[in-house]
């Protein structure tokens, strides 16, 4: 070659290259796409894209451009892509709105470097057109892959005037990808899904889905029977979907339908609550939620607090578990961590099975089936129901509500759990009290409810209304009954929450072996 035209080579001017970030999010809600767009928060030397899935960060700003270019010349542009979700995903990385009028488009070439776990691309033409240039690379919960993205216009030792004056730009585009035969839907109507087109009048047990409604006012769908394929991965443990349960109100005053959980194993045995043993016999007191100055009962304090990993009911790493205000009993380890976020909170009802319309029911025992448990749990009627002597000389009013996230499971979801069998139908259990399901007769009604333990009784939220023994609270026996003691008792307990009604199920099938995911 010629000193002429390698001059005439070196004086291209104006090769104008602007890359233009923005940023969609993809992600599949039932079998198709939708779109949001990213807001971009930055105008200097630092942008940071965030979507609800990913966070694009690039660290020299959204734009680049650059003027008289000559062979040899390169630009780069360096970002990053961070899994911000709670579940792995993958993406697409994309030369989006593309212009490449360079004549000879061998001329002008790229390189993608990734030295963290992300896609590398060594040096590649760039595309003549709207190109994917990434394509599914799978990203884990909270990783991030940073990216150098390298624009280059090569030299070849040639004459290139031909590429005098020409243009390139594009915009980066990176899209959440998902594998087509997951699809991630809101947990509420993917369990709806299963009982498409049934009755929702008939309380009887739908198909082989082990589900059934339960003909309340709310007409929640619950699971039911002996063991139901109810099974979720939930801060990598196992717990089980008690049902989708019906305007529930939440701490913002909104009524919505929620899926309620309950852990399949117990974190252990502890009181429901216990006192000083100048307060009802150090028996405890029965009022669940904060009442005043009252801060509430001992064991709403400890899930709330120390099981959701920030402790503060005290500093002994012990939970109550005896009267007197004993603590013998380490609290548990396992605490929810992973996926608090995904816990909505609601409103809790506190209503006594034994009182009705403010008047305490002294024939509760042969009364309290399912629907009448169910009522009684939401009435409006608590009031102040100490009676004053030494086995109730708290000064404790008991409300009707609570507010918060961890609790326990009602009387009247064992009583709806159950699906009856060949000698006692799931009608008559229901239209049986609770406190006879221990009888031979009703052996179908406890041994057929996946919430019934033969071997140890377990706490539930009611309180016993009435004041000669108004600090206990109502427990399923291992017997398979409904009955009460005293709220210093350690029985079993398995929290019970609502998941936040954005929350999606993305894999399993509900069977212990491949529970449904959350995401």
């Amino acid at each position: 070659m010629d000193k002429e035209k390698l001059n005439q080579k070196k004086k291209i001017p104006y090769l104008i290259i602007v890359l233009f970030a923005i940023v969609f999010l993809v992600i599949i809600s039932f079998a198709s796409y939708a779109f949001f767009t990213a807001d971009i928060a930055g105008t200097g030397s630092n942008t940071i894209v965030t979507t609800g899935i990913m966070a694009i960060d690039y660290t020299d700003g959204p734009d680049i451009s650059i003027y008289n270019v000559t062979p040899g010349t390169y630009i780069e542009k360096t970002f990053s892509v961070k899994n911000t979700g709670t579940v792995n995903t993958k993406y697409d990385i994309y030369l989006s709105e593309l212009v490449n009028n360079f004549v000879d488009k061998s001329d002008l070439v790229y390189t993608l470097v990734s030295n963290d776990g992300g896609q590398n691309i060594t040096q590649t033409q760039v595309p003549s057109s709207s190109a994917k240039i990434v394509a599914n690379k799978e990203i884990a919960v909270g990783i991030t892959h940073t990216y150098t993205l390298r624009i280059t216009f090569k030299e070849t030792n040639d004459n290139q005037d031909d590429n005098k004056d020409k243009e390139f730009s594009a915009m980066i585009r990176i899209n959440e990808v998902r594998d087509a035969t997951l699809v991630r839907k809101n947990a509420v109507e993917k369990i709806m899904e299963l009982v498409d087109g049934a009755d929702s009048t008939s309380i009887d047990v739908i198909g082989n889905t082990g589900l059934a409604y339960d003909g309340t006012v709310d007409n929640n769908l619950r699971y039911v029977g002996k063991n139901p394929n109810n099974y979720v991965q939930f801060n990598n443990e196992l717990w089980r979907i008690i049902g989708v349960m019906n305007n529930i109100q939440t701490n913002t005053g909104q009524s919505k339908s929620l899926l309620k959980l309950r852990r399949s194993e117990s974190i252990g045995q502890f009181s429901w609550d216990s006192s000083d043993s100048s307060i009802n016999n150090g028996y405890g007191i029965n009022q669940w939620g904060e009442s005043g100055s009252y801060e509430g009962s001992d064991l709403m304090r400890e899930l709330n607090t120390d099981y959701l990993s920030n402790v503060t009911v005290g500093n002994d790493d012990k939970w109550f578990d005896g009267d007197n205000n004993l603590k013998a009993t380490n609290m548990p380890t396992n605490k929810i961590v992973n996926q608090a976020q995904l816990i909505e909170n609601v409103v809790w009802n506190l209503g006594s099975i034994d009182n009705v319309d403010g008047e305490i029911d002294l024939d509760w025992a042969s009364n309290i089936n399912a629907s009448t448990s169910y009522i009684r749990e939401r009435a409006n009627t608590n009031g102040k129901i100490c009676s004053g002597k030494s086995s109730c000389n708290d000064t404790i009013t008991r409300v009707n509500t609570w507010t918060g996230k961890i609790a326990l499971f009602y009387v009247s979801d064992y009583g709806y759990a159950t699906s009856g069998g060949l000698t006692t139908t799931r009608t008559t259990c229901l239209n049986t009290t609770l406190y006879l399901w221990n009888n031979d007769e009703n052996t179908d009604c406890r041994k057929n409810n996946w919430l019934y333990n033969g071997s140890v009784s377990q706490w539930t939220m009611s309180p016993y209304a009435d004041p000669s023994a108004a600090n206990n609270s109502f427990r399923v026996s291992a017997a398979g009954l409904v009955t009460h003691n005293r709220a210093s008792t350690a029985y079993d307990i398995s929290p019970v929450l609502y998941l936040k009604s954005s929350v999606k199920i993305t894999g399993g099938d509900g069977t212990p072996n491949n529970p449904y995911t959350l995401g």
